[in-house]
């Protein structure tokens, strides 16, 4: 399997901005560099629940999602030319500017917690037999899982947080997926059978999160707290990808 970066998406908790609505222009003047995009409200009421986005900036592979307790920062590598190495140093070398635009868009605001999230693909080339999703379920399950079976397996969707030594969370989550492409069906159907579909791609995705949510030990300021997860999240990803066993599966 050959390794490819979705994305890596970091978000910063904070306190509530409950005038944030009102700040379209703020948002855009702040962030707007960062996705080369507009700021576009999405008009929600003040009642929706204060994770709920506010304010969008969309770039081309740039994204901020604005909530009244949370900054979000994604960067999009989807059908992206570069590799797995290139595109995470673009990716973690642009993270590192968030906090300051966070901290300038919010500087009377206290940050609660920080968290980093890499998603990787390990696409399978051949994707015309059908039993491959099988094939990957059962390379994988074998590879990672050493309990009792049941059958053959069929699908495989996994999630395992681990307590890191510095008091925060590495969690790792592992499905596998497909993409199918063609007309979903005639107009006024009632029901559809996406199975047949064409199959366009089909892999494992991993899901790499690092945060500090709960952390006790607060002897760190801000500004290191967010750097040790950011650099923390690089070290996990460098780590699973040390894990050759994924790259060698023979399907």
């Amino acid at each position: 399997m050959i390794e490819k970066l979705r994305a890596i998406t970091c978000v910063v908790s904070h306190q509530p901005d409950e005038d944030l609505r009102f700040r379209l222009k703020d948002a855009e003047a702040c962030f707007g560099q960062f996705t080369n995009s507009e700021a576009k409200s999405t008009n929600l009421p003040d009642s929706a629940p204060p994770d709920a986005p506010r304010i969008v900036l969309q770039g081309k592979r740039r994204q901020i999602v604005l909530s009244q307790d949370r900054t979000q920062a994604k960067l999009s590598f989807q059908d992206s030319d570069k590799s797995s190495e290139e595109a995470q140093a673009i990716a973690y070398d642009a993270i590192d500017g968030v906090f300051d635009l966070v901290k300038k868009f919010h500087p009377g605001l206290a940050f609660t917690d920080f968290g980093v999230v890499a998603e990787l693909d390990y696409p399978v080339r051949a994707i015309d037999d059908k039993q491959i999703i099988d094939k990957v379920s059962k390379a994988v399950t074998e590879l990672i899982y050493s309990g009792p079976t049941f059958g053959q397996p069929a699908n495989l969707e996994i999630k395992i947080g681990f307590k890191t030594p510095w008091g925060g969370y590495r969690n790792i989550a592992l499905n596998v997926y497909e993409m199918r492409e063609g007309t979903v069906g005639a107009k006024g159907a009632r029901q559809m059978d996406l199975t047949n579909l064409r199959l366009k791609a089909i892999g494992l995705a991993v899901m790499l999160d690092v945060n500090d949510k709960g952390l006790e030990d607060l002897s760190l300021n801000e500004r290191e707290r967010f750097t040790r997860v950011t650099a923390d999240s690089r070290a996990y990803v460098r780590d699973f990808q040390l894990r050759k066993e994924l790259l060698a599966i023979d399907l």
